[in-house]
Order: C-alpha cells, then structure tokens, then sequence
C-alpha cells in the first residue's frame, strides 16, 4: 500500500520488503533516515508498521519540503484547499504559476500547489503537462489521481504521527555533517535523483548535481556509524564511491 498523498517517479514502496527485513535484523527500535525523502511512501509504511520508531526526512527541493511541512503543520488549512480548489485546467495554470514563481520560501500557498501538480501532472512530474493534455482531450483527464476523499484520509494519517516525524529542508552536505549524527542508532536510506544511462541526473527535481559531488558526499557519508542502504546512482559511480 502506499501511503503518501504524492505520485513519485521511481517511488520506493517496492523495497519495503527488503528494507524491512535489513532493519528488523539489527533492531525494530531504530530510527529511518531519509535526506532525498521526495513522496517519503517508504519512510511511511516502516513507521506505520511499526518497523522503526521515528523518521527523519529531508529534502532540499523547498517545493517538496513544503509540502511535507505544510501537511505536517498546517493539517486543516491544507485539507481546506484540497476540498475546496476546483481540479480543471484553469487552475492547473494558477498552481502552475505559484510553484513557478514562488517557490523561494516556504509558504502553505506553495506546498499545496506542488501538491495540486504532482496529483494532475503526467507521472507526477512537477514540470511536466497535465494528465489530460491542455485541450483536455486525453482519454484520462486531469482529475483522474485526485481521489479527495482518499488523499484526505492519507494526510491525516501523517499528522496523527507527526510526533515521531522530524522534517528537514537542508543541501546534502549540510545534513550529513550536522543533523545525520544526531540520531545514534540509524537506518539511514540514500536515494539521490536519477542518474540516466550517460550518468548524467534527468530532470526530475530542481536541483541537479555534478557526479564529483556525488562521489564525495557519499565517501563522507560511509565515516558516519549506521546502517546504510543506496539506490539510483549509475553504476560506475557506485564503484567509485565503495
């Protein structure tokens, strides 16, 4: 099952299977690390199972933390917008037009429109076009993955746990010198942007990364004491940074 309100590319409820099981070999009373937590449907289901005791997410895209924060602290406002803003084209480009140009800061005026274009876009893409086309002539129109009722149920799901739910917004390095050694007995999940076939990142996320970073970011990371786990970096990185 997936528990996130958002439609992620490349989301990671698949490998909750195996992550449970690498977790549940050192302890059920761990805390889950996420620093790229995007839709965050992992993290999710490890807490509400009951496989780690508190998790930490962070992501430096200020779009997707607020979304995260905006859920996390301003609960009923949020829902009040999704009950209430019309799903049709026309608000599709106001949105649109609020994750474009303010999205410096955090506000619940952009969390909610990310939210509202990873519910309406093509695969959840935030900068892709809307499911439907903008003619609206698609077999699939624009509202077809934004069940209210059940994106609703999923929010509240989240802020009754939002005490053992620790959100960051921090840039990679920052979080894995200064809040990483916070937390002592860690699961910590490392699952960077997408690397295509030329190792270069697509466009999934508006920060983007040149591969040295990638390499020494995670030579630092592996000095830390946890239990480590990586997915999505193109293969030839992997063998450098082990």
């Amino acid at each position: 099952m997936n528990y996130s309100p958002l439609r992620y590319p490349g989301g990671k409820n698949k490998l909750y299977p195996l992550v449970k099981l690498m977790i549940n070999r050192k302890s059920n009373d761990l805390t889950y690390i996420e620093p790229f937590v995007g839709g965050g449907g992992l993290a999710l289901a490890l807490l509400y199972n009951g496989d780690v005791k508190k998790i930490v997410i962070n992501d430096y895209d200020k779009a997707i933390y607020s979304v995260w924060r905006a859920i996390l602290t301003e609960t009923n406002k949020f829902i009040d917008l999704i009950n209430n803003t019309p799903v049709t084209i026309e608000e599709w480009y106001h949105q649109r037009s609020i994750y474009l140009n303010k999205n410096k800061k955090y506000s619940l005026e952009l969390g909610f429109a990310t939210f509202f274009l990873n519910r309406t876009n093509r695969s959840g893409v935030l900068k892709a076009g809307p499911i439907g086309g903008y003619s609206q002539k698609g077999v699939y129109k624009i509202d077809c993955r934004y069940n209210k009722e059940q994106l609703i149920k999923k929010i509240i799901d989240i802020s009754k746990n939002k005490n053992k739910i620790k959100l960051y917004n921090y840039d990679i390095r920052t979080f894995i010198k200064k809040i990483i050694p916070l937390y002592k007995d860690a699961f910590i999940y490392f699952d960077p942007p997408y690397f295509n076939r030329r190792g270069r990142l697509s466009k999934l996320t508006s920060r983007t990364y040149q591969n040295t970073e990638f390499i020494s970011i995670y030579k630092y990371g592996f000095r830390l004491k946890g239990i480590y786990f990586i997915s999505n970096l193109y293969q030839k990185y992997i063998t450098k940074i082990i």
